[in-house]
């Protein structure tokens, strides 16, 4: 059994495990000065402006590290120390997680920290878990990686954050039946998702928004390539709706993907979700309505794609995506798209490639560059 716990860094088992990280660092860098040295003192590295947090396996403490306040919503990682026994079993992630999470809860939103050349694995779990490299922001002597991680809005681990799928899922869930109600829909396919096929679905990434300690939305997204991107999801629990978070996932999502194409479908009657996009700089560039496919049996389904190249383009680079939801019923719906290809502009070619259950206009939208 794995807990994890608030202890003073001058009160066992803490102690004992500052003690020996402060030994290794030693026996790394040799003797360190107190006066150069920056310090993480029992009383910084607890409330009401830190924490340490001790890692236990059935009892017995292996790893602990703290959590020491900076400047105004800026923290640090402090004394961060796994028992060489226990090593190599992931609980210097789920410690720096838990650190994270309590630098939350204290109402930090950017955290730092430094590791140094005889680290090497330390330095590549902090690059791995978000944390960019930044100036020197201290005088550690025997530092020469310092990082930081904007706590308000970072990657996800979901494989690695089960409490944070969990509750990315009932986020989902709830913005999905949200855009249900607001589209007159039924039986859009996130709804019903479970947690398993969230954590499954190891191609995607998401990106976190949190307010305080509390996840309210996510953005995720797969490769198409080397030159394009497919944004799958973007959910804000509806709670927090019109604070700018979906903005602010976006603008994040940017920054990340640089100057590649962007694919994202939405459907014409989400009108909060065309507005968001046409602000982030995207321009609807044809229009289809589900009329045109009306010799089908009304269950078929036709769903579009809002193609985004991030460059100028003279034809769009993209399929159009059309769905079914019967799908042995597929082949007609192909000989019938056979005919609706001299609709489509030049470049697009048709495919079934999906299955949907809610209906909506064929969007297509452009964007030149950047917003």
């Amino acid at each position: 059994m794995i807990e994890i716990r608030p202890v003073r860094a001058d009160q066992p088992p803490a102690d004992s495990l500052v003690a020996a990280m402060v030994a290794e660092i030693t026996r790394l860098y040799g003797p360190l000065e107190e006066r150069i040295a920056p310090s993480a003192t029992p009383d910084e590295l607890w409330a009401p402006h830190g924490t340490y947090l001790v890692v236990l396996t059935d009892g017995t403490p292996v790893a602990g590290g703290g959590v020491k306040a900076l400047a105004p919503h800026v923290a640090e990682v402090k004394r961060m120390f796994v028992a060489e026994p226990a090593r190599g079993r992931g609980f210097a992630r789920r410690l720096l997680t838990a650190l994270e999470d309590a630098a939350r809860e204290l109402g930090h939103t950017r955290l730092r920290l430094d590791t140094g050349p005889r680290q090497p694995f330390a330095r590549a779990l902090y690059e791995s878990a978000g944390y960019r490299s930044i100036p020197a922001y201290n005088e550690n002597p025997a530092a020469s990686f310092w990082g930081e991680k904007r706590l308000d809005l970072c990657p996800l681990v979901l494989r690695a954050e089960p409490a944070k799928a969990e509750r990315l899922l009932l986020v989902q869930r709830a913005a999905y039946a949200a855009e249900t109600e607001l589209m007159g829909v039924d039986g859009l396919p996130p709804l019903h998702e479970t947690l398993e096929e969230v954590l499954e679905a190891e191609h995607q990434r998401w990106l976190g928004r949190f307010e305080g300690p509390t996840l309210v939305g996510g953005l995720a997204w797969e490769e198409d390539g080397a030159a394009g991107v497919d944004l799958l999801r973007l959910v804000v629990a509806p709670a927090a709706w019109r604070r700018g978070h979906a903005t602010a996932l976006l603008g994040a999502f940017d920054e990340l993907v640089g100057p590649r194409s962007v694919s994202v479908s939405t459907g014409s009657a989400n009108a909060p979700a065309l507005a968001l996009y046409a602000r982030r700089g995207f321009r609807v560039a044809a229009m289809y309505p589900t009329t045109l496919l009306g010799e089908l049996p009304p269950e078929w389904v036709l769903v579009g794609t809002w193609t985004l190249p991030r460059q100028t383009v003279t034809a769009f680079d993209r399929n159009f995506q059309f769905y079914a939801t019967v799908p042995e019923e597929v082949g007609p719906l192909v000989d019938h798209l056979e005919e609706f290809e001299d609709e489509l502009p030049p470049g697009i070619q048709p495919s079934i490639n999906g299955l949907a259950e809610y209906r909506a206009d064929v969007l297509i939208a452009e964007r030149d560059g950047p917003p």
